[in-house]
């Protein structure tokens, strides 16, 4: 069975804002004096006491007094840093539009929602790295013995761990994450074929992600290159989309250059992935998930099959990412 941690859940801000007795007294106080004297002209000082009973520190009560305060505090402390805390995606990303339209798909702190970098999770901003799950056996696998269980069983046992990842943790993916292609089908054994595929390589600035190949002397982080962002789909709700497709921008035959390119003609090595799309989320902290894909009329140069139909197929072949601390 797959194992996989879950996040404890915490609610914040509990106490609400109760006030109304002494605004009441006070207004008591000015109802008697106009009952007694409705001609008298009204007190400096007694004016100046009513507006003090109106004023905020009054109406609260001593705990929801503090928390103002400490809001108020943040306010002002906010004003002198810089767009982004430590740790946290900047506010000039390309990703920060499209999440702050997606954010009902995450979990968020009511209408706030900040998000984090995956490779800047501590404290301070600081890289933490992932506890690897536990397996039968052995409670602390390494990456590489945890890899090789999950290629010797189903890819079907991860459906239910990537279908109740909802909502999706309030973090970006970012920097290195390496892993493998898990499950023992025909697909993601032809899958790991693909010789000296590490993992991705994510940059949370820019939107864009590469493949990252080492085999032998060859060093390729910049391998099939494509853009993330949050998007929904009908079938797995809202997550991450790895986007391969060629985006050229060619006036009057753009779309057709970009189909050719994407779903007909060989990639850099052989396999052409902008016939495929990933979708992605974050399962524990530091532990990801994707799926892989096939988009409509799409061919492959390969040993895949491609996809002839209409239709965007789920090919099987899942992969597990953990986030690399390592520069």
């Amino acid at each position: 069975p797959v194992e996989w941690i879950v996040k404890p859940e915490g609610g914040l801000w509990r106490d609400g804002l109760e006030g109304g007795q002494p605004v009441r007294q006070a207004s008591q106080k000015a109802s008697h004096r106009l009952a007694t004297d409705p001609t008298r002209p009204p007190d400096p000082r007694e004016t100046h006491e009513k507006l003090a009973d109106l004023s905020p520190a009054r109406t609260m009560k001593p705990s929801t007094a503090v928390i103002t305060l400490s809001v108020l505090s943040a306010l002002c402390s906010s004003a002198t840093l810089a767009s982004a805390a430590p740790g946290t995606l900047s506010k000039t990303s390309p990703l920060y539009p499209a999440l702050q339209q997606a954010k009902g798909a995450f979990k968020c702190d009511g209408d706030d929602c900040v998000f984090t970098l995956s490779d800047q999770t501590g404290p301070n901003g600081e890289c933490v790295n992932p506890k690897i799950p536990r397996i039968p056996g052995n409670a602390n696998p390494t990456m590489e013995e945890f890899c090789a269980y999950h290629q010797s069983n189903p890819a079907e046992q991860w459906e239910m761990p990537f279908r109740s990842s909802q909502p999706l943790n309030p973090t970006v993916p970012n920097g290195k994450l390496i892993g493998c292609i898990v499950g023992n089908n025909l697909f993601a054994q032809e899958a790991r074929l693909l010789p000296g595929w590490q993992g991705k390589g994510y940059n949370a600035t820019t939107g864009v992600f590469t493949n990252l190949v080492e085999l032998g002397l060859l060093d390729d982080p910049n391998a099939y290159p494509g853009r993330f962002y949050p998007d929904y789909d009908p079938v797995d709700g809202v997550s991450w989309k790895l986007d391969y497709s060629v985006n050229s921008q060619i006036p009057i035959i753009g779309p057709v250059y970009n189909f050719v390119m994407d779903r007909l003609m060989p990639g850099r090595y052989i396999r052409n992935m902008g016939g495929f799309e990933d979708h992605m989320r974050e399962l524990a902290p530091g532990v990801w998930m994707g799926q892989v894909y096939a988009l409509p009329y799409m061919l492959s140069w390969d040993l895949a099959l491609g996809n002839p139909t209409p239709f965007m197929i789920n090919v099987g072949v899942p992969f597990i990412l953990f986030q690399s601390c390592e520069s």
